[in-house]
């Protein structure tokens, strides 16, 4: 309201009818809305009216406990199955390996002396010193042994090895989706946080600290830089002539060299001339409003009333 009542005031002083092909509009720039992508409180703003501000600056942030909170849940999960899949991979605890290692020292002992014993019935057996009876235990004794150790020795391997493959692979697709879920958790907690997409200046702002946002309200916008326009509207005997892409030109106060522009709209519907374009002769006629774009370097205020030629 404020930029139209500007216009008007300082579009009293022209001509009430242009020149041929010569039309006044006015400056222009293509506005960014800058919404809160969730809602919530706005617990701080960082930006103010007319603040220049860069691509990725801190605009405003939303209160973020319950996406903080999430976040250290998500991390607490992904630590509980990296140490179960650390575990399954390392095999039975150190402790158990221990003891069955004493359990084979305890029966290679025994079986040493199977062997003795066994060797010592063989030579008596053979001198008729001893009986057969005795010989067949001894060869028992030796083999029974001899079982032992290598039943001890399969489970002592077997306690080293890692969990079976599947139940690994398992464990491993558990870390993987705790961790995704730890990702989207703190993608979340980011879009509490919002900062510009593109450079520009704050041109307004919506809402304040303290109050609640609902998702995809605007919270702040941005005339963006390099990305000016003039509005300018036409009859339709002229608009019939114009076409995208054709450059006009543009007389602007405080630019003795004219600016180019070019046109890269034309409304296919009229309208009567508007307010703030108003003069004794227009404010009865069917206009079509037409946009030109301006060369980025053309720092040129919003507002600013301009001629354009065609």
């Amino acid at each position: 309201m404020k930029r139209y009542l500007l216009l008007v005031a300082l579009l009293a002083g022209c001509s009430d009818v242009p020149p041929d092909n010569n039309y006044t509009g006015y400056v222009e720039a293509r506005q960014l809305l800058v919404a809160a992508p969730q809602s919530g409180w706005l617990l701080e703003q960082s930006v103010t009216e007319g603040q220049q501000v860069q691509a990725g600056h801190a605009l405003f942030h939303l209160e973020a406990d319950r996406e903080g909170l999430d976040v250290q849940l998500a991390k607490q999960v992904v630590m509980q199955k990296q140490a179960l899949l650390a575990d399954l991979q390392k095999g039975a605890r150190q402790e158990v390996l221990d003891r069955l290692s004493a359990q084979i020292t305890e029966a290679n002992a025994r079986l040493e002396l199977a062997e003795l014993v066994a060797a010592r019935e063989t030579q008596t057996a053979a001198q008729l010193l001893s009986s057969q009876a005795s010989l067949d235990q001894a060869i028992a004794n030796l083999a029974v042994a001899k079982a032992q150790v290598t039943q001890l020795e399969d489970q002592l391997a077997e306690a080293r090895l890692s969990a079976r493959p599947d139940v690994i692979s398992a464990a491993q697709a558990d870390l993987e989706a705790a961790q995704q879920r730890q990702r989207i958790s703190e993608w979340q907690q980011s879009q509490r946080f919002v900062t510009a997409g593109q450079s520009g200046w704050v041109d307004d702002v919506f809402y304040r600290p303290g109050e609640f946002v609902m998702a995809g309200t605007p919270v702040l916008s941005i005339l963006l830089n390099g990305q000016f326009k003039v509005r300018f509207y036409v009859p339709a005997s002229v608009l019939s002539g114009l076409q995208l892409g054709q450059q006009v030109r543009i007389q602007a106060e405080g630019k003795p060299v004219p600016l180019t522009g070019t046109i890269s709209f034309m409304a296919k519907q009229a309208e009567f001339t508007p307010p703030v374009l108003y003069s004794k002769g227009s404010r009865d006629k069917l206009v079509f409003l037409v946009e030109a774009d301006l060369a980025e370097d053309a720092d040129l205020p919003v507002g600013l009333p301009v001629d354009v030629s065609l």
